[in-house]
């Protein structure tokens, strides 16, 4: 993840401008000079907004959800695929083979993993912006 172009991809976005900086103190400053067209008081709410999305992002982490429940979900997909490996247990519950039974299990698990790494990539870019955004908000008004 090129955390620069991150970066300015969100600034095209949030600010619908095309910038075209090549180093963080240039768009920095590009920020900073879009940003003091507000009033202090629209920058100040605005400062409020992003610390209090930020605090968002860190309390609602992903990752530390999944940290804490991906294991317990393999750990009860692995039993519950014990369980149905008695093959006349499984057709009475469901009527298809273990086999297909494991796979579905299998793609399912790997449905999770992969959603949940990109909602955690998602979340680390929009905080990345944010800070980055927050700091810039921060240079105008402390002048």
């Amino acid at each position: 993840m090129n955390t620069f172009k991150t970066i300015l991809k969100y600034a095209k976005n949030d600010f619908n401008v095309d910038l075209k900086q090549v180093s963080y103190i240039g768009l920095q400053n590009s920020i900073v000079s879009l940003l003091k067209k507000h009033k202090i008081s629209d920058l100040q709410e605005m400062k409020i907004d992003i610390e209090m999305r930020i605090q968002h992002l860190e309390l609602f982490n992903i990752d530390t959800f999944m940290s804490a429940r991906f294991g317990f979900y393999a750990l009860v997909f692995a039993i519950v695929a014990i369980i149905f490996s008695n093959a006349s247990l499984l057709n009475q519950f469901i009527n298809m083979e273990i086999g297909e039974f494991i796979r579905l299990l299998t793609s399912f698990l790997v449905f999770i993993l992969v959603s949940f790494r990109l909602i955690s990539d998602k979340q680390k870019k929009d905080l990345m912006y944010l800070k980055f955004k927050l700091r810039c908000l921060d240079i105008i008004l402390k002048q």
